[in-house]
């Protein structure tokens, strides 16, 4: 893995608003960074893939666990929560996707935290990120999740019970401003 300084793009900001990205800049600084990329070798791509799928595996055992042996000591949840957690569970309803907040040096990988369905970053590490490759004209990027959601989306729809199939809800919190109103759009 290798840190490269870069030149920000010519109109990035325009770029990006044809992407969808109308908080590139907040509050007068940028949100979006043009000065840097990392470049990784496929073997530390497939590192980096295996680790997530196992990190993925473990979590889905750590929520068998709490569902079915009731262990929510510690989350907080109100008692309709958990009913609606095991309602869920028990109905074997989809997930939608999962974000591993990694660190790696090249080396070894360390996680820092693990957001299930819920959507920061989505349209930077998907579409954004594409554009960039695109207008760089770098060969290729180990990213299909633009792909891999509509793909989700399709089995998360196939596999709806209770719910018509033209009626999804989506929501965001008001506090979130920018970020949680593009990653909502870009859900939608």
């Amino acid at each position: 893995m290798r840190r490269e300084s870069l030149k920000p793009r010519e109109g990035w900001q325009t770029r990006l608003e044809e992407a969808g990205c109308f908080y590139h800049t907040i509050d007068g600084k940028p949100y979006w960074q043009e000065e840097a990329a990392y470049v990784f070798s496929a073997a530390e791509i497939d590192k980096i893939e295996a680790a997530a799928n196992e990190l993925h595996g473990m979590c889905m055992d750590l929520a068998t666990y709490v569902v079915t042996n009731g262990a929510y000591k510690g989350y907080g949840f109100p008692d309709e929560v958990k009913a609606v957690v095991e309602d869920s569970w028990h109905a074997s309803e989809p997930h939608l996707f999962g974000r591993f907040d990694l660190g790696y040096d090249g080396t070894a990988l360390k996680l820092y935290e693990y957001n299930a369905d819920t959507p920061t970053s989505l349209p930077e590490a998907s579409v954004w990120q594409w554009h960039v490759k695109e207008d760089r004209g770098w060969p290729d990027q180990f990213n299909s999740l633009h792909e891999e959601l509509g793909a989700r989306w399709r089995h998360v729809h196939a596999s709806a019970i209770d719910l018509p199939p033209e009626r999804v809800h989506f929501s965001a919190s008001a506090e979130g401003r920018h970020e949680d109103f593009g990653n909502l759009h870009y859900m939608m």
